[in-house]
């Protein structure tokens, strides 16, 4: 429900705090969501590499610093054919 109030000058303002509760709550699923899929590939077996469109990688799991000697930090928003030889 939103709630009307006026300002110094007589304009309406609506109050949208429902919608910022919304949003606020939609954050806090869509984080825990992220960092569950985080956890899973980080404890996989297999080698996981995320790449966004530029190549550029965004997530490097567990198995994946150990096999490589690289860590996460390192690999970070790095294109992943600079470094690694397929």
């Amino acid at each position: 429900m939103r709630n009307q109030t006026h300002n110094e000058n007589g304009i309406s303002a609506t109050n949208c705090q429902p919608i910022d509760l919304q949003l606020h709550s939609l954050i806090q699923d869509f984080t825990q969501e992220h960092n569950l899929i985080a956890k899973i590939l980080d404890t996989v077996a297999a080698l996981v590499i995320v790449i966004d469109k530029q190549g550029k990688i965004i997530h490097f799991n567990h198995a994946c610093e150990q096999t490589t000697n690289y860590s996460f930090s390192e690999v970070k928003n790095r294109c992943f054919w600079e470094f690694l030889s397929i």
